[in-house]
C-alpha cells in the first residue's frame, strides 16, 4: 500500500517531467486541473469533458503562466445577470433623478413660485369640481321632477310613455358619469398634492445642497 502511495505521489512530477521535455521541444503548453474527485491530471490536451473544470498552463519548470477558470455553474451565472440588471436600474434610476432635478431648478426659481404653481393647478381642477357639482344637483332635479311624474301616469294607472323612461335612464346616466368625473378630479388634486409635496421636499434638499455650508 506504501509502494502504491509513493508511486502515486511521485507520478505526477514525473508524468510532468516528461510532458515539460516533450512540450519543450514542439513548443506546446502543458494543463494542470483537477477532476471532480479531486484528483490532479497533467497533460499536453486536457479531455473534453474536464475542460469546464477550468486548468493551469504550465511552462517546462511547471511555473504557471496562466489560468482558465472553472465554468460557472447556472446558478452564479443568474446572479450575475441579476447584480447586471440591478447596476443597470439604478443607473437609469440615477440618470432620471438627475433630469427632475435639473427640470425642477430651471422651472421654479423660489419656493413661492413651485407653490404658486401647485395653487394654480388645484384652483383650476376645484373650479372644474363645482362645475360638475352643480351639473349634478341640476339633473338630478330633472330626474326627481321626470320620476314623480312617471309615478304620478302609474298611479293613475297610465303607462309610462316610452320616452319619459329613457329620459329617466339617460338622466341617472349623466349624474352616474358627472359623479364619476368629480371623484376622478378629487383624485387628481390628491396627486398633484403629493407630487408638490415631494418636489418642495427634492426643492429645498437641491438649495441647500448648493448653498454650501
Amino acid at each position: 500500500m506504501s509502494r502504491f502511495h509513493d508511486l502515486h505521489a511521485t507520478l505526477p512530477v514525473l508524468l510532468l517531467a516528461a510532458l515539460a521535455s516533450g512540450s519543450a521541444a514542439a513548443g506546446s503548453a502543458t494543463y494542470k486541473w483537477v477532476d471532480e474527485k479531486g484528483q490532479i491530471h497533467y497533460g499536453d490536451t486536457q479531455p473534453p469533458a474536464d475542460a469546464p473544470l477550468g486548468r493551469e498552463i504550465l511552462d517546462r519548470r511547471g511555473i504557471v503562466l496562466d489560468k482558465v477558470p472553472p465554468a460557472k455553474t447556472p446558478e452564479q451565472l443568474a446572479e450575475e445577470a441579476r447584480q447586471r440588471a440591478e447596476a443597470e436600474r439604478r443607473r437609469k434610476a440615477a440618470e432620471e433623478q438627475a433630469a427632475r432635478d435639473r427640470l425642477l431648478l430651471n422651472t421654479f426659481h423660489s419656493e413661492a413660485d413651485l407653490i404658486h404653481s401647485r395653487d394654480t393647478r388645484l384652483a383650476t381642477l376645484e373650479q372644474s369640481i363645482q362645475l360638475a357639482r352643480l351639473r349634478i344637483r341640476k339633473l338630478d332635479a330633472e330626474l326627481q321632477a321626470a320620476r314623480r311624474r312617471a309615478a304620478d301616469l302609474e298611479r293613475g294607472g297610465a303607462t309610462v310613455p316610452p320616452e319619459l323612461e329613457r329620459k329617466i335612464a339617460d338622466l341617472e346616466r349623466q349624474i352616474a358619469a358627472t359623479g364619476q368625473y368629480v371623484r376622478e378630479q378629487q383624485a387628481e388634486q390628491e396627486q398633484i398634492r403629493r407630487r408638490y409635496d415631494r418636489d418642495l421636499a427634492r426643492y429645498r434638499e437641491l438649495k441647500s445642497a448648493s448653498a454650501g455650508p
